[in-house]
């Protein structure tokens, strides 16, 4: 993101704050939290200010920023992805004890016990059975019957 090699630049150090300001491009600004946990850069990028934080940990005696910490925006896409594929696993398993015979579904009732006991789980099958199909629903039945 910050490209300091062959330019100028001067350095400010106040408290927990260090400024490195280029000649031909806006300040940089490091800020240590008061934790020391995590440092803070913010810049000026195309005309809006940028910000990244990253994890800061001890190594030999010095202080090193290490694993970005992932942005409230990235961390949301990230949980609805997620969101997305538990829901794909939950509907891919609850039509296959619908499609289940007899002798599997002696093996699957320890699903249907546990799984219908788990608050979670049912409210998240009671949003998918929202947008069901058939072999979906003949699945859903038998796990709510079960409570």
């Amino acid at each position: 993101m910050f490209k300091l090699k062959g330019q100028k630049y001067y350095i400010n150090k106040e408290n927990q704050t260090i400024t490195v300001s280029l000649e031909s491009a806006a300040p940089i600004m490091l800020k240590l939290s008061e934790t020391r946990d995590k440092v803070t850069i913010m810049s000026n990028v195309d005309g809006e200010v940028k910000s990244l934080e990253y994890e800061v940990h001890e190594m030999d005696g010095e202080m090193v920023a290490s694993i970005r910490i992932p942005s409230k925006e990235t961390a949301i896409g990230i949980v609805n992805y997620a969101q997305k594929k538990i829901e794909q696993l939950i509907y891919g398993f609850v039509c296959e004890l619908a499609s289940s015979g007899p002798e599997e579904s002696k093996k699957f009732s320890y699903y249907y016990e546990i799984l219908s006991r788990d608050d979670k789980f049912m409210k998240m099958l009671e949003e998918i059975y929202q947008n069901r199909d058939k072999a979906f629903e003949r699945g859903y039945r038998r796990l709510t019957s079960s409570n």
